[in-house]
């Protein structure tokens, strides 16, 4: 289903497109998805957001009339504009809405400027792109006509469903929730319509746990990567590190977990550290030149678990061909730090590299290295199968609490987070190493081994940065945000008011 963000996205601001070319881009070639496009060209044009010459060519006009925004709805009916810059949300009244439901991407106008306290008014003129393209909804008879009632009572709209559909017919004995396939979105006087792609029986049914919840988030797991070709990595300038230890530090229980780097640690006569970081050979394994390999990840950008399994938005066959296998010799792109006495990451280098894992370091490992009384003698029963690497896990934990405590002194901030108390959801809580979605870091715990491969990643991650802005290497990072002083300043009122000492330095 063609969206108007992709339309937009290939009519530039600068240069005009003819006509047939942009359903070349498009990939478009069918008479009756032309004629889809031409009533959205004609839209477009008819609300000034692109332009149309004589030679039936298009332009992208710089708007000032419009501002892109997501739509946020709540459960009351309230619906908001929440803008991309993150200035003021704008009010949107629900018979301005459009049609516009929860989470779409909308070109919206201001019609009333806000006043004292009052948010600005709004009216949504375009939906860019829908957010929900299946619904979980239960199936109603109106009148003579059958519909499906978005269970989300944020999406404001009914969608039309075929006859056919009625055995359907919601039964609150059995809970039977369907989800929805969308056809067709409502658009001017034109309801919306769609049909039933399945049922999920939810009373008494723990089976149907993970595909509901993942169907309301609109998260679709059938979704097929389209890697449809692999490519075998050049072994002639590799080097050889199989004689040498490394090892994978692993919490994740489920065997579809995502891939883990592995590290491998040697100390120099001057007591520095030489930390080599092995990750899986996975870039070189794809075709980059692959017409279908953007598409593929546009639809599968993120790894996630359910209450079973992961699913890995990374082909089976990819991942299966460059997972590290335990004895064996694995081919590997590799980062080597050379780390100070102090902590200080002194010198880098990357490799192409052929590595060995030795052994998976669990959180029984982890707790057994950390709680025994003696350094030399290996009496407990955990450590025996792994006593011949002691001392080389030592030095890597040992490196780990060294690099966050410099992390912190560096001005990171630490949050714990709750215990779980729930072991269903373990592996979902289990730390993510490298996730730098949230601008604090997870203290290292005994708990979770998962914890200590952050602050070597923290270090290798900088350093690929680095390395990547001095070489003008295109790249995707994070940055932090600068403190917004008047957060802070009303961060400290609210402390006044409650009856606890809060300390911000």
């Amino acid at each position: 289903m063609l969206c108007t963000s992709t339309i937009l996205e290939n009519i530039k601001i600068d240069e005009s497109i003819e006509y047939k070319k942009l359903c070349r881009l498009l990939k478009i070639s069918k008479k009756a998805d032309k004629q889809k496009l031409d009533i959205a060209l004609i839209a477009l044009e008819k609300l000034k957001i692109i332009s149309k010459n004589d030679k039936n060519e298009f332009k992208n006009i710089q708007d000032d009339f419009h501002i892109t925004a997501k739509i946020r709805c709540s459960s009351k009916g309230y619906c908001f504009a929440v803008r991309e810059d993150s200035t003021e949300d704008i009010y949107v009244k629900e018979n301005l809405l459009n049609y516009a439901w929860n989470g779409d991407k909308v070109l919206v106008r201001v019609i009333k400027e806000g006043v004292r306290r009052r948010s600005p008014e709004g009216v949504v003129d375009c939906i860019l792109d829908h957010a929900n393209k299946i619904l979980l909804a239960k199936v109603k008879l109106i009148g003579d006509q059958l519909y499906a009632i978005p269970i989300d009572d944020r999406i404001l709209a009914k969608i039309k469903l075929p006859l056919s559909d009625k055995r359907y017919l919601y039964d609150p004995n059995v809970k039977n929730i369907v989800k929805i396939c969308i056809d067709m979105f409502p658009i001017g006087q034109q309801e919306g319509f769609g049909h039933v792609i399945n049922e999920l029986n939810l009373e008494t049914n723990e089976i149907m746990d993970d595909e509901f919840v993942l169907s309301k988030n609109n998260i679709d797991q059938n979704i097929k990567n389209k890697i449809n070709k692999t490519l075998e990595p050049d072994n002639s300038k590799r080097i050889d590190l199989t004689n040498k230890n490394s090892f994978m530090f692993k919490s994740w229980n489920y065997k579809s977990s995502p891939p883990l780097p592995i590290f491998q640690i040697e100390t120099l006569n001057n007591g520095d550290n030489k930390l080599w970081i092995h990750t899986n050979s996975i870039a070189e394994r794809i075709d980059f030149n692959d017409k279908n390999l953007l598409e593929c990840f546009k639809s599968n950008f993120e790894t996630y678990a359910t209450s079973e399994k992961w699913i890995n938005f990374l082909d089976e066959k990819l991942t299966e061909k460059s997972e590290f296998k335990i004895g064996q010799d694995n081919q590997a792109i590799s980062i080597c730090m050379t780390i100070s006495q102090e902590a200080e990451v002194i010198d880098w280098s990357f490799y192409l590299t052929k590595v060995k894992c030795v052994s998976i370091i669990e959180n029984k490992h982890l707790d057994a290295l950390l709680t025994r009384k003696s350094k030399t003698r290996i009496t407990s029963r955990i450590l025996k199968p792994i006593k011949d690497y002691i001392d080389e896990l030592d030095k890597i934990i040992e490196l780990s609490e060294k690099l966050r405590q410099k992390q912190i002194l560096n001005g990171k901030l630490e949050i714990p987070r709750e215990n779980n108390h729930i072991p269903i959801i373990d592996e979902l809580l289990t730390h993510k190493p490298a996730d730098y979605t949230n601008d604090y870091l997870e203290p290292l715990s005994k708990n979770d081994i998962q914890t200590y491969i952050s602050p070597l990643l923290f270090e290798a991650d900088a350093s690929w940065y680095e390395h990547a802005k001095n070489h003008k290497i295109a790249l995707a990072a994070y940055h932090s945000q600068n403190i917004n002083l008047i957060n802070v300043n009303e961060i400290i009122k609210q402390a006044q008011v409650l009856d606890e000492n809060l300390e911000l330095e």
